[in-house]
């Protein structure tokens, strides 16, 4: 078993949580993981660093965020035994249908990335193969910034009441 097993349990796992936190400490497991997947295939782990660093400060400004909101509320014991039996079927299936090699950590290796030397998987970021994801991702960052600064213009205030 590798990385994706646990990468694989917390991804089926998230529709399941109810409360904010345990979301976020989901995302966060989630993304730790992804980013030692990512590490592994590309062997460099700048941008694993950077995948972190971006969401921890993007994760610290929704856990303060949200323990204004919900200060009070308390994690609520659910019923889960209809998620792990779901779970359970849906990971047997996975198995069953995908090739066993997928799951070995030497097979994260034959990805096309470390065949690149030095600089060179950086270039074939930006190839002309890529250029409308890279044009995508370029769009969606702007979007992104200007929604999140019309959110929190001062004169909206937050959405919390101040009584």
């Amino acid at each position: 078993m590798s990385l994706l097993t646990p990468a694989l349990l917390l991804i089926f796992l998230f529709p399941f949580l109810v409360h904010p936190l345990a979301m976020g400490l989901t995302i966060l497991c989630l993304t730790i993981l992804l980013a030692v997947i990512l590490g592994v295939m590309m062997s460099n782990l700048w941008i694993s660093y950077a995948l972190i660093l971006v969401l921890l400060g993007g994760l610290l400004v929704v856990f303060i965020y949200v323990s204004l909101l919900a200060s009070n509320e308390l994690f609520q014991k659910k019923n889960l035994v209809t998620p792990l039996i779901l779970f359970f079927f849906t990971f047997v299936s996975i198995l069953f249908f995908m090739q066993e090699n997928l799951f070995l950590d030497s097979s994260l290796k034959s990805f096309k990335f470390t065949q690149c030397k030095g600089n060179e998987w950086l270039i074939s970021l930006y190839s002309t193969e890529l250029y409308y994801l890279t044009i995508f991702l370029i769009l969606y960052l702007l979007l992104t910034l200007i929604v999140v600064v019309a959110v929190t213009k001062s004169d909206n205030s937050s959405l919390r009441s101040l009584n």
